[in-house]
């Protein structure tokens, strides 16, 4: 702004460069800028960086309720869950665009999508017994080995031991050392 208001004192354009330390075609560019929009005309005109989407929000919008509401086997050709190779056909067929299966990829991302894992589960297993597996945590206890060193020794602790462990652990460790 200091190099505009010198170049509108009268100074040339070269001297209001140089002593607001900026190269003289970069104040040109602004002067001409200022000259034919006036103060707007300055404002940062970077847009979006990057190549444009090739899909139109509305495809997207589309790509995103065929997503939500999964393949209709009968319409395509027995598909039960959809894969961006699939996607990727559906949308060249649909709406003329040919996109990579990692575009397709990167679109349902920018869509909020992640790709699931089917976890294997066991026909025996007991759904209260794993909760109560998630309520367990690692606690190290500290054993004296006799020689003199303190060796670390991992065991599985209920929550509600783990502080009373710990306890024991550390009066286990003192109690060895007063030995000595």
């Amino acid at each position: 702004m200091l190099a505009i208001a010198l170049v509108l004192e009268g100074r040339s354009r070269a001297e209001a460069a140089e002593s607001c330390g900026m190269d003289r075609q970069t104040l040109c560019d602004w002067v001409h800028r200022y000259n034919a929009e006036g103060l707007a005309g300055l404002a940062d005109r970077r847009g979006a960086v990057g190549v444009k989407p090739r899909l139109t929000p509305e495809q997207e919008a589309q790509v995103d309720a065929w997503v939500e509401s999964g393949p209709d086997p009968a319409l395509h050709g027995g598909l039960v869950r959809w894969r961006r190779v699939d996607l990727r056909d559906l949308i060249a067929h649909e709406f003329g665009v040919g996109l990579h299966e990692r575009s397709v990829g990167k679109l349902l991302r920018r869509l909020d999508f992640r790709r699931l894992s089917v976890r294997p589960q066991h026909p025996e297993s007991d759904p209260a017994a794993q909760e109560a597996f998630k309520k367990t945590e690692i606690v190290r206890n500290f054993v004296w080995d006799g020689v003199g060193q303190v060796m670390a020794n991992r065991s599985w602790k209920r929550m509600a031991n783990c502080a009373l462990a710990a306890l024991h652990s550390l009066c286990g460790i003192f109690q060895s050392l007063d030995a000595r």
